[in-house]
């Protein structure tokens, strides 16, 4: 009997070690990860027709949504397209103007911040209003504001790698 319980409390250590290894190793890939987003030089997004054809051709179902601005917005947004993904979405929004694209970035940043009380928050970074990414145990959000275009991507947490691939497809 003895040493059934010695043996259990070895087992349960040797868990307990793994397990903190583990979380280890989540977190430093989460943040080698968000660190390689935000380290990326300032670029320009591509135009709307390479949006379209870079996810179509990488299997996203890509939706035209311009028409759903109602006219007041219509000269503020120029272009609207969504690519679904099975496990990502993105989001790719033509302003008229970078200040219309700053202010939109803003809104969408606003609007996460406001999501994250309600998550438990892994990561949170921004780069001088250019880039915001949330990073919680379930998705990952970055929305990034090149020039007159705002990119928006969401996903889960498990694929950030994937996540980190469109925003380099997306921009150049």
């Amino acid at each position: 009997m003895k040493r059934t319980l010695i043996e259990n409390e070895k087992f349960k250590k040797n868990l307990k070690d793994i397990l903190i290894i583990i979380s280890i190793a989540l977190v430093l890939v989460i943040a080698i990860t968000v660190i390689i987003i935000f380290a990326r030089k300032e670029k320009k997004a591509v135009s709307t027709e390479t949006f379209e054809q870079i996810m179509t051709r990488d299997g996203y179902n890509v939706i035209d949504e311009t028409h759903k601005y109602n006219s007041n917005e219509s000269f503020v947004i120029t272009n609207a397209y969504l690519a679904k993904g099975s496990v990502i979405n993105i989001r790719y929004i033509k302003l008229s103007d970078d200040k219309y694209a700053t202010s939109f970035f803003n809104v969408y940043k606003n609007s996460f911040e406001e999501q994250k009380e309600k998550s438990k928050v892994i990561e949170e970074n921004e780069k001088e209003g250019l880039v915001y990414s949330l990073i919680t145990a379930k998705y990952c959000i970055v929305i990034e504001r090149l020039g007159d275009t705002v990119i928006f991507v969401n996903g889960n947490t498990k694929n950030l790698e994937d996540i980190e691939k469109v925003l380099d497809d997306v921009t150049q």
